[in-house]
């Protein structure tokens, strides 16, 4: 049986390991206290692996999140503005208290940190939400669904934030991927390939349809890997060439 190729990168090494876990549940093999252990020291690096993973999949929607309440404020302060600029009318003297309201604060918040942005944002909700202020949001048709939107999409901000940095104390307590990645190739190539590799022909009615399954799986990440290396020469190759 192959072992996973050493040049094996850390999405493939998660692939053909993950490929792997997903076996027993097909294929259980039973009553065999060192693959049990094996399995499970493979399982728990390989579920640690695609939380490494994830944590891209996580920044990806908080920035997601962070777009929309820019967005959320965008639409308040032009909306405001475009009711200042139009002939005097109490519509416009009640844009008037509300932009200066705003003004306090400024639209350039969108570009602060998140942490300070938040603040701003929390603070221009709770003046625009003030009694005070009511009769003049009321004013203008648009804006308190506009205000509204803000405090929804800044709630969601909050909740895939407290994930984030949930996940970065996490991440503080764990391997880097690329040690992740380097444990689960050291349990299947030193631990599993061996071993498995020996009892199919020691037990074949126990361990080869579960050893030939991998055996495949290994094969299809290793031919994957070798196309990927010498897609990366033939580029290479190439642009040598072009450069001469």
């Amino acid at each position: 049986m192959n072992k996973i190729n050493s040049k094996a990168n850390t999405k493939e090494t998660l692939e053909i390991c993950k490929a792997i876990v997903d076996l027993k549940a097909i294929y259980p093999i039973d009553e065999d206290a060192y693959f049990t252990l094996t399995y499970t020291k493979l399982s728990e690096f390989t579920s640690h692996l695609i939380d490494k993973f994830n944590e891209g999949n996580l920044k990806s929607v908080l920035k997601g999140k962070d777009d929309m309440r820019d967005t959320d404020v965008r639409a308040i302060f032009y909306e405001v503005e475009a009711k200042c600029n139009r002939r005097p009318s109490a519509q416009q003297a009640s844009a008037l208290i509300i932009s200066d309201a705003l003004e306090r604060y400024g639209i350039h918040i969108i570009n602060n940190s998140y942490m300070n942005e938040s603040a701003h944002i929390r603070g221009i909700l709770s003046d625009l939400k003030s009694p005070a202020m009511a009769e003049d949001i009321q004013a203008i048709p648009d804006l308190p669904e506009l205000i509204s939107n803000l405090e929804q999409s800044q709630k969601a901000f909050d909740v895939s934030n407290a994930e984030w940095r949930d996940l970065l104390d996490q991440r503080n307590a764990t391997r880097t991927a690329t040690e992740l990645s380097a444990e689960c190739k050291n349990i299947v190539n030193g631990e599993l390939v061996g071993y498995l590799n020996a009892m199919r022909t020691a037990n074949p009615d126990k361990y080869k349809v579960f050893a030939d399954k991998m055996e495949s799986i290994i094969n299809q990440g290793n031919n994957k890997i070798r196309d990927r290396m010498a897609a990366y020469k033939r580029n290479k190759e190439e642009a040598v060439e072009e450069n001469n």
